[in-house]
């Protein structure tokens, strides 16, 4: 039987809970029965006993594994996914010591490189929210009560509605409607204990669309001017829908991301000087450079460090290095595949890139500005255990 071990990739590759000394780590282990059906196992280890397995949890058949934590990690939720005319699973579970609280039938509907919308809980944890399908075209927003998995509501989204993120009250959840390249051309905001509609923004002829990258208090956007690759960025407030700043960014769509629950933005921009690329935080709405790059070329995605002081700023091929504290940028590095996303590890020291169109992991030395590592598994979405374990803790 082919046994594949992977580590479970998170918001930060890896999951892991800080026990005194000791770091627990969650892994997960496929026995391939035949093509496209795996048997899916999860493992709590001890990284400080040699990864010592301390619990063992089968969780049952299907094609992948998606797993999530609660935001206080008292909480492991898990899809498990089958094929497209089977029944998916909603599977939550103690992250303690693995009880099964409750596993519901549903599908579960599947977006880029076969990725899930992550699952939204409310502040004290009772409720659990995600989308799911009830036809290819009819797709729901579902919550649950943890207790018992009992449904509290269902709410049907319009056409090609995604959910796509919560507030850091996690009083509300946010729906963006009909995405495009850039965005979402509307944000409706529902309350998460009933699904009732608080608000929505949107407009009939707008030229922007909403990003999913949301604040506690803003909405952010790309507006695309009349001019062609003549991009601005506008923040919206969140209560009124008014525009509290707009301003010019360049020729090309930023990119964003939120730190300390979405109350921080930083995007990566061309730059509006000419040659390179800024990186930017948004403040008291106000646009401060960071750092600026004379090195010219397209950036797709920006990931920032756990100190905030560190960026990962890539295009699709390239990536430049930067430490805003210490003035250090690298050179244009090449990477070895296809960019899809990238995390720093727990101490900064290191940066995990994923590949977009395949099952690579490359490794990279922040202060070697190198790439000191990389594997894959030749299935999608399937990462070596052992291979984390050995470079990446």
């Amino acid at each position: 039987m082919n046994l594949i071990i992977k580590v479970s990739l998170f918001i930060t590759l890896i999951f892991s809970t800080q026990y005194s000394t000791a770091k627990i780590y969650y892994a997960e282990s496929a026995s391939k029965i035949k093509k496209k059906v795996f048997s899916f196992t999860l493992k709590k280890m001890d990284s400080s006993d040699e990864f010592n397995v301390l619990k063992i949890q089968k969780v049952g058949v299907g094609y992948s594994l998606s797993q999530y934590f609660s935001p206080s990690g008292k909480y492991l939720v898990v899809y498990l996914t089958r094929k497209k005319k089977e029944t998916d699973e909603l599977i939550v579970y103690s992250a303690n010591d693995f009880t099964e609280i409750f596993r519901k039938n549903m599908k579960i509907p599947s977006f880029y490189y076969g990725t899930h919308i992550e699952p939204f809980f409310n502040v004290d944890e009772t409720i659990i929210s995600l989308q799911v399908m009830k036809s290819k075209k009819i797709h729901m927003v579902n919550a649950y009560l943890v207790e018992d998995g009992s449904l509290l509501y269902s709410k049907i989204l319009e056409k090609k509605a995604v959910l796509i993120g919560q507030s850091s009250t996690k009083n509300t959840l946010y729906i963006g409607g009909k995405p495009g390249v850039r965005g979402y051309s509307s944000i409706e905001i529902i309350d998460i204990h009933n699904g009732e509609s608080l608000n929505k923004f949107a407009k009939k002829k707008a030229k922007y669309e909403y990003k999913s990258n949301i604040t506690s208090n803003l909405f952010i956007a790309d507006y695309l001017s009349s001019k062609r690759h003549d991009y601005e960025i506008i923040v919206l407030d969140k209560n009124s829908g008014k525009s509290v700043l707009r301003e010019r960014i360049g020729d090309v769509a930023a990119a964003f991301i939120t730190t300390n629950e979405g109350k921080d933005v930083y995007f990566v921009n061309k730059s509006r000087k000419g040659k390179g690329f800024d990186v930017n935080q948004l403040v008291n709405n106000e646009i401060i450079e960071l750092a600026h790059s004379e090195i010219d070329f397209k950036p797709v995605f920006l990931s920032i460090s756990n100190q905030f002081n560190r960026f990962v700023v890539a295009s699709k091929s390239n990536f430049v290095l930067i430490d805003v504290d210490n003035s250090i940028q690298s050179e244009k590095i090449s990477a070895p595949f296809d960019i899809a996303t990238g995390y720093f590890s727990s101490d900064d020291s290191l940066v995990y890139m994923r590949e977009g169109s395949g099952s690579e992991v490359a490794v990279i030395d922040f202060a070697q500005q190198k790439v000191i590592n990389e594997s894959g598994t030749g299935r999608q979405s399937v990462k070596f255990g052992q291979f984390m374990a050995t470079v990446a803790l």
